[in-house]
């Protein structure tokens, strides 16, 4: 019941101070019940830390959208997709797998483009 209630609700903010960001990508389906889109708002502003740059939202493959978080260098720190239509899912996995949707955006090759670029990473 408490990990029900945790993910249908925002994310406890750490009393720690970060002085740098933390690259990530959060994924998050419109058609998700079971987790809060809150979650994904707070994933990123933690992981932003005391970066403040710029948000810039594209479309992206599959009817997904995606904003790019950037330092004022251009460089994308964050990325964070609404995968739309995605219930509580693995965007892109197998159809014969518990909890995964083969329709939509591949979240493990986005993981992969993402994470392999470094933070001059490009979003193509």
């Amino acid at each position: 019941a408490s990990a029900f209630a945790a993910m249908r609700s925002p994310c406890a903010r750490s009393s720690r101070q970060r002085t740098a960001a933390v690259r990530s990508i959060v994924f998050h389906g419109s058609a998700d019940s079971t987790v809060s889109p809150a979650n994904a708002d707070a994933v990123i502003t933690a992981a932003l830390g005391p970066v403040r740059g710029a948000a810039l939202s594209l479309p992206a493959k599959d009817g997904a959208s995606v904003t790019l978080y950037q330092d004022q260098s251009g460089a994308t720190l964050a990325e964070k997709w609404s995968l739309a239509g995605l219930d509580h899912a693995w965007s892109g996995g197998a159809a014969e797998g518990s909890y995964t949707d083969p329709k939509g955006a591949d979240a493990s090759a986005e993981m992969l483009r993402f994470f392999l670029a470094g933070s001059g990473g490009d979003h193509s």
